[in-house]
């Protein structure tokens, strides 16, 4: 069970029972204490994987989980928005797209998945040049028509983007990245505590080490917290952000001291 909270709870959870031996749960949501606590005892402490405030389950299951293959990465790249602009272009635009149709609909799905679960990059890139181009995603034009506030320190740039819930954070943070010419982004829902910190690929180094960055921050700052971020993304809870806004300039001034942490 992936990004599903129990509703009615009680009624759920001893359906749960049966198959204790079995299901494997994750999820982002807020539970109440009472609910992940029955959960835990009927299918187990290991089997369950909560990580309220993250927006995504997927960190949760690459924690308890082996990957498949290297195309497994890519598409937690893809969904994290640490794809390459040559991925996106041949192949991840399409399946983008797609995926948020599918994901709008009710029932069982996996029919219109099976090609690109079972699927290499080059057999996508060939099937999506036949197919008709999708739509920009709104998550470009949101990007194209605003100025963003964009930070400079060592060798390294920052944009902040803050946007309406119904785009996709990680999506706004890669467009931002690749118009400002950016190393770093920022990137929040409006009114959400959770920032996304996340860096590209550099050539001929190693990735940038945002998650040992979001360690230092939390540590430095009592009312940060960093949260789980095993698809290779930071994600920070700024704690009290509405009533003390000031707080995410200081998180700003954390990253561009730590930026040797960054580059370790």
């Amino acid at each position: 069970m992936i990004g599903f909270t129990p509703s009615p709870a009680r009624e759920v959870i001893q359906a749960a029972a049966l198959y204790s031996d079995r299901l494997f749960w994750f999820d982002h949501h807020d539970w109440p204490p009472e609910d992940a606590l029955a959960l835990r005892q009927v299918i187990g402490e290991e089997s369950v994987q909560l990580a309220p405030g993250t927006g995504s389950s997927i960190p949760g299951v690459l924690s308890g989980a082996v990957r498949r293959s290297r195309f497994t990465d890519k598409l937690v790249d893809l969904a994290a928005g640490r794809f390459t602009e040559h991925d996106f272009e041949k192949w991840g635009g399409l399946w983008w797209h797609r995926i948020g149709e599918i994901a709008g609909r009710l029932g069982d799905r996996r029919a219109d998945l099976e090609s690109l679960l079972a699927g290499r990059p080059s057999e996508l890139a060939k099937e999506a040049a036949r197919a008709a181009t999708p739509p920009p995603p709104a998550e470009v034009a949101y990007v194209s028509e605003r100025d963003m506030r964009l930070v400079h320190f060592s060798n390294h740039s920052l944009v902040i983007v803050e946007a309406p819930s119904e785009l996709d954070v990680h999506l706004l943070g890669r467009i931002a990245r690749e118009r400002y010419d950016a190393t770093l982004s920022l990137a929040s829902s409006e009114g959400s505590e959770t920032w996304i910190l996340t860096g590209e690929e550099l050539s001929g180094r190693r990735s940038l080490d945002v998650g040992a960055l979001a360690d230092h921050l939390a540590t430095k700052y009592r009312w940060v917290e960093s949260l789980p971020g095993d698809d290779r993304v930071a994600r920070l809870r700024i704690e009290d952000l509405a009533s003390q806004p000031h707080r995410l300039d200081e998180v700003i001034g954390g990253i561009a001291m730590g930026r040797s942490i960054l580059d370790h």
